[in-house]
Formats: C-alpha cells, sequence, structure tokens
C-alpha cells in the first residue's frame, strides 16, 4: 500500500474528531470538516460513492495481522438529514479477510479482497448484502497485508483496473472455467461484463487514477506520482527494439541521503513528531499512496489537473501540479514549503483520496497508533510495539474550498489518440501535427503512424525522431513503428542528423540492434554521404558481424584519434571504446 517504513510511535492518547480538527495545517484556499468518525467508522482504507450520494468503506480492520475470525468489513454509511454528516451505519458485508478497494458498480459493489474480487449486492433494501459473488480469485495472499490487489477503477474504456500492489497470482474466473488461469505479472484490468482480465503496464502499490485524457498515473511508497506513459502492445510492434520501459517516475527525488541502498526521496513538510524507521526517509515520502488526480470539483481552480498523494506516516496529504516534459510529466509540488493538508496528530493517516459527488475531496483516515506492518520493522522493536490500539477507530475528512466554488459533474473522458488516428492516412494532417508545440501531440502522432503503411509515414516518423531526440519515450514511439522498414526510416533521418548529441546516439544504438544483419543495415547506408563518425559507431556496435565491413574497418581510425580525445562528447567516446574493443 505501502503503509510503512516510516515508524508512526504516535502520541500516547488519540485526540477526540475536535481535537484532532484543530490540529490541522491546510493549504490557505481550503477548509476542512469532519464526515463521520468512530464508532460509525472504523480503520476505513477505500471509499467510494453511489449515484444515490451513499458512501461505501473498505474497513480494513484486521491489518495488520489477526488470523482468524476475518474482521473485515465493507460499511455503508449514509445522511440522512442533509447536514453533511454521517448519522448512519450499516455493515453492508463482514467476515471479510483484509478488504482494501470498493467501487459501486449497477446495483451493487465490487470490493478487492485478496484472494478474491466480490460482487456485493443487497437485493431486498435492507442496507447489508446478500449476494456475495466472486468474479476474479487467484490473488496473492501470502506477503504482506499491505501488498495485496487493490483500488478497482473504471478506466476510460470501461474496464475496470485493479493496482496489484507489489504482488501476483495465478487469476481465474469462477463464472468461466473453461478459460485459462492469467498470471499476473503487473496490474490488471477486467471487463465488468465478460470477466475476461488482462495483464497492463505499471505495477501500484496502493492507488491509482486517470487525468482527463484517460492518462493513467500510479504510485510506490516512495514514489507519490508515476505516470504510465505508453503501453508494452505499441512496443511489442517492433520485437527487436530494445526497450521495455513504459513507466515514468514524476517527482523530483531531491532528498540526498548519502547513505548506501537508502536511495533519494521526495521532500516532504509533516508537521508532527513522527519519526521513520530508516534515517534515509526523514523529510520525504515514505508511503506514498491513495494517488488521485484532480480533474475539478469543489477546490479552488488552481488544483485542477494536480496530482494528490498521502503518507500516512508524515500525517499528511501532498500536492503537485503537472508540468510537461516531452511526452511525460514532471511533477512540482504546487506549494512552498508546505503541503495541501497536514496535521500535529501523529495518529492521522491519511491512506486515500475520493472526490465526492458534491466535488469535494474526500480524505479516508485509518487513524491508528500505529500504521507500521510487523514485517517491516526490526524483530526487538516489533516485539514491543502496539499495533493493536486505534483498530476501532476512524475519521472521514471532507476538503472545499473556502470560497464556496460550484463544482460541475465531471467530464467524460476525452481520446487523446482520436483527432490523431485520421493523420495516418492523411500527410497534411500529419505534416500539421508534426509541427504542434504539444509534445504529447507529437508522441500521439508517432505511435499512430508506427501502424501506417502510407508512403509518407516513415518519412514523417523520421523528422518527429529528428525534433525530439532528446525524449527516450519519443524515441521508443518511433522506432516501436519501423520494424520491418528500419533502412527506409535510417535514409530518411540520416541527412537530418545533429551531431552526436547523447539522445541522437541512443536512438541510433537502439535502431542497430533492431536491424536483422548488417547488410541490411548497410543497405540503410547505401549512397548516404556526411559526417557522422560518432552516429556510425552507434549503429555498427550493435549490429553481428559488422566488423568484418568496410565501413567498420574505415571508422577504427576517427574512433581511435577520438576516443583519446577531451573535446570528444562523453556518449561518443563511450561509442568508440566499444567500438575497438
Amino acid at each position: 500500500m505501502l503503509w510503512s517504513l516510516g515508524f508512526g510511535g504516535g502520541s500516547f492518547s488519540q485526540l477526540s474528531p475536535d481535537q484532532a480538527l484543530s490540529s490541522f495545517q491546510l493549504a490557505d484556499d481550503l477548509r476542512i470538516e469532519l464526515v463521520a468518525a468512530e464508532p460509525l467508522v472504523a480503520s476505513p482504507c477505500a471509499l467510494a460513492f453511489d449515484s444515490r450520494g451513499r458512501l461505501f468503506v473498505a474497513e480494513n480492520r484486521g491489518y495488520p495481522n489477526t488470523g482468524d475470525p476475518a474482521e473485515g468489513v465493507v460499511a455503508l454509511l449514509e445522511d440522512t438529514d442533509g447536514d453533511g454528516r454521517i448519522d448512519k451505519r450499516s455493515e453492508f458485508a463482514d467476515h471479510l479477510t483484509y478488504p482494501n478497494g470498493v467501487l459501486p458498480w449497477k446495483d451493487g459493489v465490487i470490493v478487492t479482497c485478496a484472494p478474491d474480487v466480490f460482487f456485493l449486492r443487497d437485493t431486498d433494501g435492507d442496507g447489508r448484502a446478500d449476494e456475495r459473488r466472486v468474479l476474479l480469485t487467484g490473488f496473492e495472499t501470502a506477503k504482506s497485508t499491505q501488498l495485496r490487489v487493490n483500488a478497482p477503477t473504471v478506466g476510460p474504456d470501461g474496464w475496470i483496473y485493479l493496482a496489484a500492489g507489489l504482488s501476483g497470482g495465478s487469476i481465474t474466473c469462477p463464472a468461466h472455467p473453461e478459460r485459462p488461469a492469467l498470471k499476473m505479472i503487473a496490474d490488471v484490468r477486467f471487463n465488468p461484463e465478460t470477466l475476461e482480465v488482462e495483464n497492463v503496464d505499471g505495477k501500484s502499490q496502493f492507488g491509482q487514477s486517470f487525468d482527463d485524457f484517460g492518462r493513467r498515473f500510479i504510485c510506490m511508497n516512495r514514489l507519490p506520482v508515476q505516470h504510465v506513459v505508453l503501453a508494452s502492445k505499441w512496443l511489442a510492434r517492433n520485437p527487436r527494439l530494445a526497450f521495455s520501459d513504459t513507466v515514468q517516475d514524476c517527482s523530483e527525488r531531491n532528498v540526498r541521503t548519502g547513505l548506501k541502498g537508502g536511495g533519494d526521496g521526495v521532500r516532504l513538510f509533516p508537521i508532527s513528531a513522527n519519526i521513520t524507521t530508516a534515517d534515509s526517509h526523514a523529510g520525504s515520502f515514505s508511503a506514498a499512496c491513495g494517488v488521485r488526480v484532480w480533474r475539478s470539483g469543489a477546490l479552488p481552480a488552481r488544483y485542477d489537473g494536480c496530482v494528490m498523494a498521502c503518507d500516512p506516516t508524515g500525517n499528511l496529504v501532498h500536492v503537485d501540479r503537472l508540468e510537461a516534459h516531452g511526452a511525460t510529466y514532471s511533477a512540482v509540488p504546487l506549494l512552498s514549503g508546505r503541503e495541501l493538508l497536514a496535521s500535529r496528530d501523529d495518529w492521522f493517516r491519511p491512506v486515500f483520496l475520493q472526490r465526492g459527488n458534491d466535488g469535494a475531496l474526500y480524505v479516508a483516515d485509518m487513524y491508528r497508533k500505529v500504521i507500521e506492518h510487523p514485517d517491516y520493522l526490526p524483530e526487538e522493536v516489533r516485539k514491543h510495539t502496539d499495533f493493536e490500539t486505534g483498530k476501532t477507530s476512524g475519521r472521514i475528512w471532507r476538503v472545499t474550498a473556502k470560497e464556496p466554488r460550484t463544482a460541475a459533474p465531471l467530464p467524460a473522458y476525452r481520446d487523446e489518440l482520436a483527432d490523431l488516428r485520421p493523420a495516418a492516412t492523411d500527410q497534411a494532417l500529419a505534416t500539421r501535427f508534426a509541427d504542434d508545440a504539444n509534445p504529447r501531440v507529437r508522441f500521439g502522432l508517432a505511435l499512430v503512424l508506427g501502424d501506417s503503411r502510407a508512403d509518407f509515414a516513415v518519412e514523417a516518423l523520421a523528422s518527429l525522431a529528428a525534433r525530439d531526440l532528446e525524449d527516450r519515450w519519443m524515441r521508443a514511439a518511433v522506432l516501436s513503428g519501423v520494424g520491418g522498414r528500419e533502412a527506409d526510416f535510417l535514409r530518411a533521418l540520416w541527412p537530418k542528423l545533429k551531431g552526436g548529441s547523447e539522445g541522437e546516439l541512443d536512438l541510433l544504438s537502439l535502431l542497430g540492434r533492431s536491424f536483422a544483419d548488417v547488410n541490411s543495415l548497410l543497405a540503410g547506408l547505401d549512397g548516404l554521404k556526411g559526417d557522422h563518425a560518432a552516429a556510425l559507431a552507434a549503429l555498427l556496435v550493435e549490429v553481428r558481424g559488422a566488423e568484418k565491413t568496410p565501413a567498420f574497418h574505415d571508422l577504427l581510425e576517427v574512433a581511435a584519434k577520438s576516443a583519446g580525445e577531451t573535446s570528444t562528447p562523453s556518449a561518443a567516446r563511450l561509442l568508440y571504446v566499444r567500438l575497438l574493443a
């Protein structure tokens, strides 16, 4: 999820909801209010509103470890008098192990509770589910109770996406025993109508979210914002392409630890007294979870399009704005030296964020003295740590603008490739989009053109590659679409080369590995002129048998001279050394 890796020793005693309310520090343009607290809610780890405004809450009461009996509950909470506070609780489903995700679907809810994904429905209107059906099963339960399948989320394609939680499994569908099991290697999605299930790119620990264009964002414990830049299906178009990355870490790791194995972290500004089990995590994310792209709502307009994430060990909720960075984004703190929401209360444990029907931001607060899983604490510390206190506590908070803002309904997702697909057969359109100022448009065009067999497609791909040579994602998008056309692409690209930048050489190295043999590579260079020694080295060093060609031997003299010159760029020097070796 990961709720651990930061030791929350906590205050000696918990605060009342009113006391907890006064302990918050918010951005200046926000206000916070209590929606529900114990005994109406306990250990909330995920929540969702249905179309009737009812609030379903996954209560992970057994966390971190219990054994039998299963203590997990899905609660149905209602505000019957319209005052904004919950006043009615129904136990929609109980005797669950570790429920950690809930999604209203049709006339019921979908709940993640490894090893199963359930569909729960109340058929007689008494507020309690009398139908409990297993949609999918086989999700791993052997690891920590934090690291299980979670966050059922409807994607722009109508499929339901599930975050892996760092676990795997052998997934089957009881309704379709004839289907082979799916080996889960990452996040997955399933069709709620047919129950077909498949792996998708990315592996989020706890939470996931889509922006207006259906771009998916995930998180890891130390990384609050990761962008799934492209699907591996695009890369599979070119089986010889030596590039498999699909996810970009968006946040700057600006906390320098200097500790071996500690890794650098993403800066946070907690105001509580909690400490971390690892010095290398101090002042940075150690338990990022509940990532949420804020598409719009009852917060001030400056938060629209921003991305938020919880850190329960730091007792806070963080917010970043997304700045375009080539085909992907950089996550830059929206607020200077402070958080969207932070608390002085060491027991405040935000783990999940949701947009309500009213457009407000809702925060699920597990409210625990200790939030760690025992697996992540030293054995001696574990023996003396109280993991039980707070299991029957929990709060849900509502965050809105100080100055009321009317929240419009969320718009439908937009397909960012929709306007680009006509360009696959229309050269005039392709030329226009290739000059677009938005790098995401150019990136999308590269993906679309890779499927086109139009005469102009390869030339257009070469132009896109030359313009965005320093963007590794553009390099991958372009090369994914030139499989079987490498020689044509090389002939189109060669006159556009600019002189051996690191991005250019990386592109050519990847291209060199894509050639089936050295003769097909040399056919691509036939008749071309120009002094591009480093570029030629990048190509030849990757192709088996290149050392037997005249072109290779002609290059050795240049390589021997340039490899020892400090004026030669480091990327080119490395290539020359490899060539000589």
